[in-house]
């Protein structure tokens, strides 16, 4: 007789209680779900920034060495028109285009630059110039530019005699050459002391009035 009361009030959860149950579990499963995606890619874009800026500081620091103890600089964005003229007097300093690395060529007295051609015309590269930071792909490189991409122009600077002696070098920092939008951007002003010294100032093909690619220096 108990037993049959016992069970006769014996309550539970009806169909309607468990739905609405596994919808509200659904619910907050999803804001879990969705608020730990917004933390991932914050990090991972954090840590792309993060890594993109390493990149462009490595990049000016090395620049800044190469270039601060100049005492002629000479800018052209036209290899063709400009080249060979300039790699007589100094060292060729610039971006590819092509894979986003920095490149080197030394100078030549007999002003001899071999040049090359994307396919589709609209590149130019100089066939004899080596990457800054080794061969292909080296630790080195593996190690200053990770999966970034590079872009370096540069301008001159007027110091308050009028004369073009400090340059101006920036670097922007690419998820791929594809990209449009920089990961990151820096830059940095190099005063030219031993050009000051002798009175000297940047050299500029014609009246620059946006940054240049290349640079030649000595």
């Amino acid at each position: 007789m108990l037993l049959r009361k016992f069970r006769k009030h014996k309550s539970g959860f009806t169909l309607a209680e468990l739905l609405v149950a596994l919808v509200i579990l659904g619910i907050l499963s999803l804001c879990v779900y969705l608020i730990t995606q917004a933390a991932s890619f914050t990090f991972s874009k954090g840590q792309e920034v993060i890594s993109a800026d390493d990149v462009k500081d490595i990049i000016i620091e090395y620049l800044k060495q190469e270039l601060k103890t100049s005492t002629s600089v000479y800018l052209t964005d036209d290899l063709v028109a400009d080249g060979a003229q300039y790699l007589k007097k100094g060292n060729l300093l610039f971006s590819s285009e092509v894979d986003g690395r920095l490149y080197f060529l030394s100078s030549d007295v007999d002003g001899t630059l071999n040049l090359s051609y994307t396919q589709d015309g609209t590149i130019v590269f100089p066939t004899d110039a080596k990457p800054y930071f080794g061969e292909g792909a080296s630790d080195a490189e593996k190690y200053i530019y990770g999966n970034h991409c590079i872009r370096v122009v540069f301008s001159p600077l007027t110091n308050s005699d009028g004369k073009k002696q400090a340059l101006k070098v920036t670097v922007s920092v690419y998820k791929s050459m594809s990209s449009t939008t920089a990961s990151v951007e820096g830059s940095e002003i190099i005063q030219l002391v031993n050009m000051e010294q002798q009175n000297g100032e940047i050299t500029a093909s014609t009246a620059l009035t946006s940054p240049v690619r290349y640079c030649f220096y000595a």
